[in-house]
């Protein structure tokens, strides 16, 4: 099944929280199961999450992104892919997951595997009460599979709101998940509590899982209220004698300015 292939999106697509069908919102796809390659978005996602209704700010029902709002595999047999993807539009909302190639990620069956790879944002990417991020939003790694974003670079500045160059929420529960080869180009000033050119928040929820950060690279200035990384933000990361989990960074370069409110300005241009 060679799913969606060399398609441009030019026009415009918009989704409100409330409607039936507005769960995801994508310029190819709403909701991707299986494989999207060679596409572009070239027009406007928009999402209206009506974020002033909720008791909650910052928390979403609602996923948008270039290529595809949501990411989810299961039940077709084979393995999610993303390749050669571009997006140069214009992905913004209220209060939404909104990632530049995909919303959101989750992976909850153990039978597949899912891969990013050789994407690129160049466009606006924004969410006013919600994070956002150049490739991808939000990432759940839930079952025993693995999740690869590899090659991947985002080129937009975001200056507003709370962005991430790649990635900006990982949350693991158990399995596998590889940053491999992606690169941040694009200036971010966060008015939040986290920023970083590639992974932006972690969160672990589980004991049995691997997270590995290799050849990845960041060029930019990056300002944030709290934590600030050039590589990767904030990890919320215990590991206990019984716990089969691990956190790698390897070959990885930052040479941006790195800024936080807490710590005052930094400039960093190492490899790790």
């Amino acid at each position: 099944f060679e799913g969606i292939t060399n398609c441009i999106n030019k026009g415009t697509i918009e989704a409100e929280n409330g409607c039936q069908s507005a769960l995801a919102a994508g310029g190819i796809a709403g909701t991707n199961s299986a494989r999207i390659t060679g596409c572009t978005n070239e027009g406007t996602v928009e999402a209206k999450a009506a974020a002033e209704e909720r008791e909650e700010l910052g928390t979403s029902a609602l996923s948008i992104g270039g290529i595809a709002g949501s990411f989810v595999v299961a039940v077709l047999g084979e393995d999610g892919v993303i390749r050669d993807c571009e997006n140069t539009g214009t992905v913004v909302a209220d209060s939404a997951n909104t990632g530049g190639i995909v919303g959101t990620i989750d992976l909850a069956d153990p039978r597949y595997a899912v891969t990013i790879e050789n994407c690129k944002n160049t466009g606006k990417v924004f969410s006013a009460n919600h994070y956002y991020a150049g490739i991808a939003a939000d990432a759940g790694v839930k079952a025993d599979n693995t999740l690869t974003i590899a090659n991947c670079t985002n080129e937009a500045d975001f200056t507003e709101g709370e962005g991430a160059g790649i990635v900006y929420e990982l949350v693991m529960q158990k399995g596998n998940m590889l940053l491999s080869g992606n690169v941040n180009h694009g200036t971010i000033t966060s008015s939040g509590q986290n920023a970083a050119g590639i992974l932006c928040y972690t969160a672990n929820m589980g004991d049995d899982w691997q997270l590995d950060l290799e050849n990845c690279e960041n060029t930019a200035d990056i300002t944030s209220e709290g934590n600030v990384g050039g590589i990767a933000g904030f990890t919320a990361y215990y590991k206990t004698d019984t716990a089969a989990t691990s956190f790698s960074i390897q070959n990885c370069k930052n040479s941006g300015n790195l800024s936080s409110s807490k710590i005052g300005r930094a400039s960093c241009r190492e490899r790790v």
